[in-house]
């Protein structure tokens, strides 16, 4: 008790100087309580001496303070950072210079450890919400530390707004980020009572075409082809069903656990001038495109579109071979005049069709729009409807407008700039979208003007029939096997709320009505999480975003090593970013060159594919092109090889004559140095009898000791590995004390605790 109340005295006396000046203010009581609440829960070093802090208030029926405070130390080495609104934090943040960034080795804090440090955070930041918070499923583990979500429960029911995010060093048990996410709305939550059926919701999702069947593609750089394939789609993620109506709403705050990979992997480029820039003189001779237009021409058919260009300066022009086509060219122009205008055109260089054009006028800010009424969003629709009939009459009848990427409802308002109407169209092939090719169009809402124009179409694109496709219903299965369609409070946007319905008036500029009047709670069947992938219309199979077959991305636990000898090593392995996809380790199995490289650089790097990878091993000096075989099976003698070299000890081991050898059994000049480096280093040890047996193959269980051992060393050579010392949490009924660790398995005696590094792993007798 005399502890405590010396600790309060002395966080008393360091508030009185850093605030002064708040003496006289309910404020500066306020600072305290927020200073104060940060320090009972997490410990703020003593060479952590500059404080700082902002304070904001929000107004509303209960006035609040939100307090930002920072603590560094005078080098700005080392930082923490927090934010306390009302009662409890909902931000905390630490960063230190010395430490992060550095090889670090093996975290010996365990998931499970660091799982019961973070709900003691929760507990002691907010007991009566972290009562309600249960632990996502989402999250994970890797070199840095340890991630878990929460997400608030009523009922049963997940609360998808209200949500707790937190990270764990595992090395130190130190929370490193938190941050509380809860959407400010009324605290009193629908009923859940009158609800519609799951199966009800789903039919409802699909008749709304919540799935819908598209045309996707990806183009192969190495082949320079562009490869076009039919996929059901996810078109609606944000969008979900009212469970007490069955209409589809749409979400203000989706809930959604992962960015919807699936609609945005295609790494399409921006535009169609993108790509390899030569010059006009280059381009004809190696091509012998003579018949291309010049950079005047090309000016000239933009200026017959858009005739403001003929009264500005073309300062830069350039020839481009297009992304995906290198015999095709396209103009890129740029414009100014002297009143600070810019603009800019894409011509494409043989058929003259302009395929973008942007400008700014520095009169576009909102104050120069005094007292003008806006268009209404149907008239700038038949603007931009116009435009294209007139210029790409063929493509546009190909063509239907995109509500869901078009925003030609409102124009929101800002200070200094109202926003133009949007409008997108996506081509359509056979009755499908196909979303690589699009048409966008805005148009300023108070002068009627085109300001900006893009057309993206793959004019030799071929594509695949889609026959007898499966069904949507069979489509949704499939995702909701992953995506989890289901019951959820959720935040959308109330079309009925009419709070906000009247006309707003700033600087005398008008500004109509948005639909989304206002928002609300609601209990509503949505998407839980995303998928990284899509369905083959016509097979049902799962494909990635180049519609190969898919290959999934999710770091899972492995099912096959419970009773292994080695489950401690890789499960640590694992928690540290090590890992194989697919959740089967095969412990047994013998191990293959792509596997143990792939493996060894997990954490750290991954591959889009084997070519990549095999680049990567053979300009790094770690793999001869003479020696890629991926499929091969390594020996004890390839691993020692290759360990060596990873270290950078390559050199000194191509001397045999320097090295003894350190086992009972006969080594091979070739490999003598390495064996010896690796025996000193602990990365590899012999058989009970004394003997290295350097042809004898390897098991996935037995790589993954050597993996573990490398890992260790590479911390050790750089004299970094790390001495972590005790952190407590000030939670109820939290203590601390010591805690032991075996050879490779880890005893948790308190969760607050952290264990020593380990030391090397052994392999069983088992694969001896």
């Amino acid at each position: 008790m005399k502890k405590m109340m010396s600790l309060l005295l002395c966080a008393a006396l360091v508030i009185s100087t850093v605030v002064p000046a708040l003496a006289a203010d309910n404020r500066s009581k306020e600072l305290e309580t927020a200073i104060l609440k940060v320090k009972s829960i997490v410990n703020i070093p003593v060479e952590l001496t500059e404080f700082k802090y902002e304070v904001s208030e929000n107004e509303g029926e209960k006035s609040q303070l939100t307090f930002w405070l920072s603590w560094h130390d005078k080098e700005y080495n080392r930082n923490i950072n927090a934010t306390v609104n009302g009662d409890y934090m909902t931000s905390y943040y630490t960063y230190n210079n010395r430490n992060d960034g550095e090889a670090k080795g093996l975290g010996t804090v365990t998931r499970e450890m660091a799982s019961v440090i973070a709900e003691n955070f929760l507990k002691a930041n907010n007991p009566t919400l972290a009562a309600k918070m249960e632990l996502s499923d989402q999250g994970g583990s890797d070199a840095y530390g340890h991630e878990f979500m929460y997400i608030m429960e009523e009922a049963g029911i997940p609360v998808n707004f209200v949500t707790a995010n937190i990270t764990v060093d595992n090395h130190t048990g130190e929370i490193t980020s938190y941050n509380w996410n809860s959407a400010d709305f009324n605290k009193s939550l629908p009923s859940a009572t009158g609800l519609i059926s799951e199966k009800s919701a789903a039919a409802y999702y699909l008749s709304s075409g919540g799935l819908e069947i598209e045309y996707r593609s990806w183009y192969d750089y190495e082949k320079r082809e562009l490869n076009v394939f039919p996929a059901y789609v996810i078109a609606k993620p944000y969008n979900g069903i009212d469970a007490k109506t069955g209409k589809p709403v749409q979400l203000f705050n989706a809930g959604i656990r992962y960015s919807n990979a699936a609609r945005g992997a295609m790494p399409e480029a921006a535009s169609a001038d993108m790509g390899v820039s030569l010059s006009e003189e280059e381009l004809r001779a190696v091509n012998g495109a003579a018949n291309l237009l010049s950079s005047s021409q090309a000016h000239s058919k933009a200026a017959a579109i858009f005739p403001e260009l003929s009264k500005m300066k073309l300062t830069h022009s350039y020839l481009n071979s297009r992304y995906d086509d290198e015999k095709a060219f396209t103009w890129s122009i740029d414009y100014e005049n002297e009143a600070g205008d810019y603009a800019y055109t894409s011509v494409d260089a043989a058929s003259g069709e302009v395929l973008s054009w942007s400008r700014y006028h520095d009169n576009d800010s909102a104050v120069n729009r005094s007292g003008k009424q806006p268009i209404s969003s149907s008239r700038g629709l038949d603007i931009a409807t116009e435009l294209l009939k007139k210029t790409i009459p063929d493509k546009f009848k190909q063509a239907e407008l995109n509500e869901n990427n078009s925003n030609y409802g409102y124009v929101p308002l800002l200070e200094e700039y109202t926003s133009p109407y949007s409008y997108n169209f996506v081509r359509k092939v056979g009755g499908y979208n196909f979303a690589s090719d699009n048409i966008s169009v805005s148009v300023d809402a108070f002068t009627g003007e085109i300001i900006s124009y893009n057309c993206t179409w793959h004019n030799n694109a071929r594509f695949p029939a889609v026959n007898n496709p499966i069904s949507a219903s069979s489509a949704f299965e499939i995702f909701d096997e992953y995506a989890d369609f289901n019951l959820a409070y959720a935040v959308i946007v109330d079309e009925n709320d009419a709070s906000d319905a009247k006309p707003t008036s700033t600087k005398n500029i008008v500004v109509p009505v948005s639909p989304d009047y206002g928002y609300k709670e609601a209990l509503v069947y949505q998407w839980m999480s995303s998928v990284d992938f899509n369905i083959n219309p016509i097979t049902g199979a799962k494909i990635d975003y180049q519609g190969r077959e898919y290959e999934p991305s999710r770091v899972i636990p492995y099912t096959d090593i419970d009773g292994h000898w080695a489950k401690n090593t890789i499960n640590t392995l694992f928690e540290n970013g090590y890992y194989v996809e697919g959740g089967l380790f095969e412990p047994k199995s013998n191990v293959t060159q792509a596997r143990f490289f792939s493996f060894l650089l997990s954490p750290n790097m991954r591959f889009s594919n084997q070519d990549d990878l095999y680049e990567y091993l053979i300009n790094r000096g770690i793999l001869l092109e003479s020696e890629k075989n991926p499929a091969a099976t390594l020996t004890r003698y390839d691993v020692a090889k290759f360990a060596v070299r990873l270290l950078n000890y390559a050199d000194l081991a191509l001397y045999p004559e320097i090295f003894v050898n350190p086992y009972g059994d006969e080594i091979s000049d070739d490999y003598k140095g390495h064996v010896a480096i690796a025996k000193a280093l602990q990365i590899m040890k012999g058989d009970t009898a004394g003997n290295f047996n350097g042809d004898r193959e390897l098991s996935n269980a037995e790589s993954a000791v050597v993996v573990f051992n490398i890992a260790q060393v590479e911390v050790t050579l750089a004299g970094r590995r790390p001495v972590p010392s005790p952190i407590q949490y000030r939670a109820s009924g939290g203590s601390s004390s010591g805690g032991g660790f075996g050879s490779t398995s880890m005893t948790m005696t308190m969760p607050a605790t952290v264990a020593p590094a380990m030391p090397a792993a052994e392999i069983s007798d088992e694969d001896k």
